[in-house]
C-alpha cells in the first residue's frame, strides 16, 4: 500500500467515526494525502509523513489561504488506530479549528481591506506627483509611491532632479516621506508649513 493509499484509508476510517456530514473528499491530485470535508467549509487533511517502522498518519486543519499561521496543532497517530483517531481529532483538533478558521478568515478580510486601503492612498498620492508611479512592494505588501522630477535652482540656470518617496504605513494613515536633491528655498518652504501645521494641531 502506498502513501496514498494509506491517508485515503486513515481519512476514510476517520471520517466514519466523525459522522455525517463529515465525508471524504475526491479530490487527490496533490499526491499530498486526503481531504475529509465539512459543508460548511472546514477541510481537514490527512497525511503520512512515516511510514517506516510504523505507520504514522497526521490530521490537520486546513485555514483559508493568507490565515495559514492561526492553524491549530494538528493530530499524530499510529494510522492502525483507524476510527478511534476520529475521537482525538472530535476532543482535541475540532473545537480549535472552528475558532482558529473564524479568526483566520477575519484577519484575511481585515488585510485585503488595509491592502485595498493603501492601493487607493498610493493613487491619490502619485497623481499629487509629476511623473508620479506607486508599486505594491512585497513581501509585507507595502505601498509605495515615487515621483521623479526637476525644479530650478534658485540664482542658476540649472534645473535639480529630485526624487520623492513615500512608504505608507499598514493601514495608510501616515507615510515615510524622503525628498532627494530639493532646493534649499523649496525645502524652507516646505520646513515652515510643517511648522504652521504641528503649531496649529497644538493650538
Amino acid at each position: 500500500m502506498n502513501q496514498l493509499d494509506i491517508c485515503i484509508q486513515a481519512a476514510s476510517e476517520i471520517a466514519e467515526g466523525l459522522g455525517a456530514p463529515w465525508t471524504v473528499g475526491g479530490d487527490h491530485a496533490s499526491g499530498r494525502g486526503a481531504q475529509i470535508d465539512h459543508p460548511d467549509g472546514l477541510t481537514l487533511e490527512v497525511t503520512a509523513p512515516r511510514v517506516h517502522p510504523t505507520v504514522y498518519v497526521r490530521v490537520h486543519a486546513v485555514m483559508p489561504a493568507g490565515g495559514e499561521s492561526f492553524a491549530p496543532a494538528p493530530i499524530s497517530a499510529r494510522a492502525d488506530r483507524g476510527r478511534a483517531i476520529a475521537q482525538d481529532v472530535r476532543r482535541k483538533l475540532l473545537p480549535r479549528y472552528a475558532e482558529a478558521n473564524n479568526a483566520a478568515r477575519q484577519h484575511v478580510l481585515d488585510a485585503a481591506w488595509t491592502k485595498a486601503r493603501r492601493r487607493e492612498a498610493a493613487e491619490r498620492l502619485s497623481r499629487l506627483l509629476p511623473g508620479g508611479r506607486w508599486s505594491i512592494g512585497h513581501p509585507d505588501d507595502a505601498a509605495t509611491v515615487t515621483g521623479n522630477f526637476s525644479l530650478p535652482l534658485p540664482g542658476t540656470h540649472q534645473d535639480s532632479p529630485v526624487q520623492v518617496k513615500a512608504l505608507l504605513s499598514e493601514r495608510a494613515t501616515t507615510a515615510d516621506l524622503r525628498v532627494d536633491r530639493l532646493p534649499l528655498n523649496v525645502a524652507s518652504k516646505v520646513m515652515k508649513l510643517l511648522a504652521e501645521v504641528a503649531r496649529a494641531h497644538r493650538t
